[in-house]
């Protein structure tokens, strides 16, 4: 086992709060240090997500409300929408994606894929799969699911703390 993951390996209930608090922070950010990008070639992991997403939803045809747009991509990523723009700008100059603005409402954007961009997406989809095949085995898949599951209701408590913590500082300001 690795020195780090000695360090972190157990929150035990004997432990003092500030070394179980010291503890958890050390994992969130060795887990963040993860990144898949590096075997994804020519995408970063949140490039390779804002295409997955396009993919699966829908590309939008130019007709009708069926696709993804710029808001969507904000809310499933977790992000803003200036940090998404920035994505797309980066997707749009590798060639990836194109931006179309929907005819009937000139403010909305929808994003659809190039031909590069569905094939850099087949391609780094079988990459991922492999990687996840390799966690898999070593893991199992209810621990996968576990963790999944584990990690998003993590995410939205603390989410949650920091946003009711910052306001009570502002509010005692």
């Amino acid at each position: 086992m690795e020195p780090v993951q000695r360090q972190i390996n157990d929150i035990t209930p004997l432990e003092p709060e500030e070394v179980q608090a010291a503890k958890l922070i050390n994992a969130m950010h060795i887990f963040s240090k993860i990144n898949i990008g590096t075997v994804l070639g020519k995408l970063s992991q949140t490039e390779y997500l804002v295409i997955y997403f396009v993919r699966k939803h829908g590309e939008y045809d130019g007709h009708c409300n069926n696709g993804v747009n710029v808001t969507s991509l904000s809310e499933v990523l977790g992000v803003s929408t200036p940090a998404v723009s920035r994505i797309l700008r980066s997707l749009e100059e590798k060639g990836f994606i194109r931006r179309i603005t929907n005819s009937k409402n000139r403010r909305e954007t929808y994003i659809s894929l190039t031909d590069t961009g569905r094939e850099i997406y087949l391609r780094d989809r079988e990459t991922a799969s492999l990687l996840y095949k390799a966690v898999e085995e070593k893991m199992g898949k209810d621990e996968i699911r576990e963790l999944v599951r584990l990690s998003l209701s993590f995410n939205r408590i603390m989410c949650e703390e920091i946003e009711r913590i910052n306001l009570s500082k502002t509010n005692s300001i």
